[in-house]
């Protein structure tokens, strides 16, 4: 999958790089979708087991959000210390939100339609 990068610095790296606070902005499909990075918390305990958690363990998040509405949350586990193994995360958190906030997107379209379908008509 080709990333391309639109925060931090898009033109200084050909990969991606995560800003100061964890979060990066990639174009995928014509959407944007948010990065952000994090340790690992209590709350994230259905993602591995509390003897399989390293320090270098994070939390990948790809949201979606288009005219203020957030369309897709994706979270994907990752080991930060790993750079193969937190690209592959990125990537399956950018794909994935994309294709949740489309799936969104039409599921939405196709319900306002049935109630339009149902809408008596104006005179």
């Amino acid at each position: 999958m080709e990333l391309e990068p639109v925060h931090p610095n898009p033109s200084l790296d050909p990969g991606f790089r995560l800003g100061l606070d964890g979060r990066c902005r990639f174009r995928h499909e014509g959407l944007l979708v948010d990065i952000h990075v994090r340790a690992l918390t209590d709350q994230d305990a259905p993602w591995y087991r509390e003897d399989e958690c390293g320090p270098d363990d994070v939390m990948v998040i790809g949201t979606v959000t288009e005219c203020g509405v957030e369309l897709a949350r994706v979270e994907w586990p990752s080991d930060f210390g790993d750079p193969y193994v937190l690209r592959e995360a990125v990537e399956r958190t950018v794909s994935s939100a994309a294709d949740a906030a489309r799936a969104k997107v039409a599921a939405l379209v196709e319900r306002l339609a049935a109630i339009d379908r149902r809408r008596p008509a104006a005179s």
